[in-house]
């Protein structure tokens, strides 16, 4: 019988530990996507694929496996079909994961409202990763469009 109580206090002792540690990833989640949000404009949309190449397209009527074929004749490199991708939508940051063969449209979860722990734990990797780069990246090829067509539209406000 002791055996069984000391197994049911190590499980307590280790559950609180995991929800504290699963409460800690949470928040920091929520915090840099809050802050994200903040940063990124409406629209913003980047693959986490991109930092991770997927390979040429097949050949047409080539199949070597490396990407998935879908019935609507659309095709994926495999390596980038179930990376996560974000995107900025009604002023959050969206992140959607886990997506499938069966389905590609995957899982949407808002980071700075009640992610999930695997919504977080692959947003973490994805950091650790660079996708922080490539969200840099991304802002400066918004920004240099931005400078480009503002003076086309000011000069054509300007004209009587």
């Amino acid at each position: 019988m002791s055996d069984v109580i000391d197994a049911l206090k190590r499980l307590e002792r280790l559950g609180s530990e995991t929800s504290k540690t699963t409460g800690k990833l949470l928040d920091a989640t929520r915090l840099l996507a809050s802050r994200l949000e903040q940063l990124l404009p409406e629209g913003f949309e980047i693959s986490s694929s991109e930092q991770r190449p997927g390979p040429p397209p097949p050949a047409p009527g080539e199949d070597d496996g490396r990407f998935v074929f879908f019935s609507d004749g659309e095709a994926a490199p495999v390596a980038q079909m179930f990376n996560p991708w974000y995107r900025v939508q009604s002023g959050r940051l969206v992140m959607t994961y886990k997506r499938t063969l069966g389905d590609r449209k995957g899982i949407d979860c808002v980071l700075s409202q009640a992610p999930a722990r695997s919504a977080a734990l692959a947003f973490a990797e994805d950091i650790a990763n660079g996708v922080l780069d490539l969200f840099v990246q991304e802002l400066k090829r918004i920004k240099a469009t931005d400078e480009k067509a503002a003076p086309v539209l000011e000069r054509m406000s300007a004209k009587p």
